[in-house]
């Protein structure tokens, strides 16, 4: 009867053991799964991560060809701008060269008008 006892608690020994391995088996099943599901999460959010990263890329690229485009848009109008600006200056002068013409011919039209009035009078004396 001794060895029936003995042979019992080796068992119920063993039972207890057996329940303790199932119940760390199952926690340790349980935090596998949970890394699993965690992995995948954290792969989905790298893909969606990385589709926002060409995304991004992209449109810097874009970006970037505009800035040069509108900076050889820019250059071309600063060049037209001066360009105009020396015209302008250009066109200021000969405005000052025919106002200076103006005035000469205006001078020499006062002087012809009054060479004009004395050869009259001097007509009208003579005829007179």
């Amino acid at each position: 009867m001794v060895d029936v006892e003995r042979s019992n608690a080796a068992a119920a020994a063993l039972d207890k053991k057996q329940r303790n391995f199932d119940k760390i088996l199952a926690e340790w099943k349980q935090k596998y799964e949970e890394s699993q599901s965690e992995l995948e999460s954290s792969q989905k959010e790298a893909r969606s991560l990385s589709t926002e990263l060409f995304k991004l890329k992209n449109a810097y690229e874009e970006s970037l060809e505009h800035l040069e485009t509108f900076k050889r848009e820019n250059k071309n109008l600063q060049e037209e701008i001066s360009d105009l600006t020396e015209q302008l200056g250009e066109g200021g002068k000969n405005m000052h060269e025919l106002e200076k013409v103006r005035k000469q011919l205006e001078v020499e039209k006062l002087e012809l008008q009054s060479a004009l009035e004395e050869a009259e009078a001097s007509l009208e004396h003579e005829e007179g």
